[in-house]
């Protein structure tokens, strides 16, 4: 008995091609007619699929979102992540955009600084 079988032999799916399940996923719903249907595992800091961040954790609002798979929030961008090991990504909000976020103490759109907001927000 084998732990998953998504019906394919392609690596970083969920299901190795030795039908190995793979960190960062989840797999069920397999019968023995129909294959395992695999998603990203939400919040376990692993960034793997469809997903363009994972944080560790499922709070709105910090640059990367609780859906599944998760995906950075406007105004954001994340590092540090990757599907290799379990490295969070850490998110920040951009400067210059013209969105407050709350992180700075102030966001006028751009980085000019003597405007009424510094070059770093």
């Amino acid at each position: 008995m084998y732990p998953c079988d998504d019906g394919n032999v392609i690596n970083w799916d969920g299901c190795t091609r030795l039908c190995q399940l793979e960190n960062g996923w989840t797999c069920n719903g397999g019968t023995h007619i129909n294959p395992d249907t695999c998603i990203e595992i939400t919040g376990d800091c692993w960034r793997v699929g469809r997903e363009t961040c994972d944080d560790g954790n499922l709070i709105n609002g910090d640059g990367c979102n609780n859906l599944t798979p998760q995906t950075l929030e406007a105004g954001w961008y994340c590092l540090g992540g990757n599907r290799y090991n379990q490295t969070c990504d850490v998110c920040y909000e951009i400067c210059g955009d013209g969105k407050h976020m709350g992180q700075y103490p102030c966001d006028d759109g751009n980085t000019n600084s003597y405007d009424g907001c510094s070059s770093l927000c």
